[in-house]
């Protein structure tokens, strides 16, 4: 019977904090809040679950916290380091995940509205614009890549999104949903058309919240705007994690599966 968690950084989901100030801020950081949820989820409330292998699927943004979670994991697996979680995580599965940045993330942009076969094209003049700027974005994201350095990282990303970016949101009123270009925009991109797919409402039931065991004066949100400044302010965010996949994929046993819809920007 495998499981499927949801529960980090603290204030995401269902979970909440007392601090109004997030205090976890980075991955390292956040991958040790997972770490310890894991031992009292499995080893304190449910051990009967403990021998159960785990699959891990994460969209959009699980593309950084999936691989880095379960590379931290592994890792403290191997060097015996203590208080680290025992379990076995049999597979990860990302779905219109973003690895990096500024290359599946806006760096996609130009090959997703500008291709010969793009449903949804931009015009001409955007899409020379943004050819143009490729090679400069290319090597910045290369840059990033290969050094992990988070000033390096968000120079990449401040330079790639900002051509990007300023072609998308000069589409018009009715911009394409960046997360299914089925549908148009008719507020900020970041959080339009049906980002939710209707799961808000039903988690926000009364009879949903009281099988999850959560209060019911408590509100699910799709975003934390509080806790994604704070992520945005630390630079952390624009750092890939294709050395963490690429870990998963020559040093563990971990399966790994990348799913992408025809109608989502990233690759």
């Amino acid at each position: 019977m495998p499981h499927f968690l949801q529960s980090n950084p603290a204030g995401v989901g269902f979970s909440t904090s007392t601090n109004p100030n997030p205090s976890t801020v980075t991955m390292q950081d956040a991958a040790g809040d997972i770490n310890t949820f894991l031992r009292i989820f499995f080893f304190t409330m449910f051990p009967h679950f403990s021998a159960n292998p785990l699959h891990f699927v994460g969209e959009s943004f699980g593309g950084h916290w999936v691989p880095h979670f379960v590379s931290y994991i592994s890792q403290r697996q191997k060097l015996n380091v203590p208080d680290t979680f025992p379990g076995t995580v049999e597979s990860i599965t990302l779905l219109n995940a973003v690895i990096s940045l500024t290359t599946s993330g806006d760096g996609a942009s130009y090959d997703h509205f500008c291709a010969p076969e793009s449903r949804v094209r931009f015009n001409q003049t955007a899409c020379q614009a943004m050819e143009e700027t490729a090679p400069e974005c290319d090597y910045l994201s290369r840059q990033c890549t290969d050094t992990y350095d988070v000033n390096i990282c968000n120079a990449a990303f401040t330079y790639c999104a900002g051509v990007h970016a300023r072609w998308y949101n000069d589409y018009g009123p009715n911009q394409p949903d960046p997360y299914d270009d089925r549908f148009v925009c008719d507020v900020e991109a970041f959080a339009c058309g049906n980002f939710d797919m209707g799961f808000v409402e039903w988690l926000n039931r009364a009879e949903v919240k009281k099988g999850l065991g959560v209060d019911e004066g408590v509100e699910y949100k799709v975003f934390n705007a509080t806790v994604n400044r704070a992520w945005g302010s630390k630079g952390v965010m624009a750092v890939p994690t294709t050395r963490e996949v690429r870990y998963l994929l020559d040093e563990t046993p971990t399966s790994v599966l990348v799913v992408n819809g025809n109608n989502d920007i990233i690759v």
